[in-house]
């Protein structure tokens, strides 16, 4: 639940200053924003099994696109925009432990 979820900075890495922002419930929910794009690694370590990552353009609200990305370790993620883009990750339902070799972010796959 994401009435759940409170400031996280400390579970981003590789983070230029206001280049990235995390709410989490760690293991549970996790809301990702980039104002202007970037890439930085989240501390998946606390979720158990694969995620499931949306992807949302801030200036329509429309969903572009998602990515799974594996739990239980750091990840990257790359904002598929230069614009303002949030990423909301939570638990895969499809419980397929498909990990990606690349960074999370365009809906790209491997």
């Amino acid at each position: 639940p994401f009435w759940t979820i409170e400031a996280h900075l400390d579970l981003l890495h590789d983070r230029e200053p206001n280049e990235a922002f995390l709410a989490a419930d760690p293991g549970r929910a996790y809301v990702l924003f980039f104002p202007a794009g970037g890439r930085v690694t989240v501390d998946l370590s606390d979720a158990a099994g694969p995620m499931k990552l949306e992807w949302i353009d801030v200036s329509t609200g429309r969903r572009i696109g998602e990515a799974e990305a594996a739990g239980e370790r750091a990840v990257p993620v790359t904002s598929p925009l230069e614009t303002p883009a949030v990423a909301v990750i939570t638990p895969s339902e499809s419980g397929r432990a498909r990990v990606s070799t690349k960074a999370v972010g365009s809906t790209e796959r491997d």
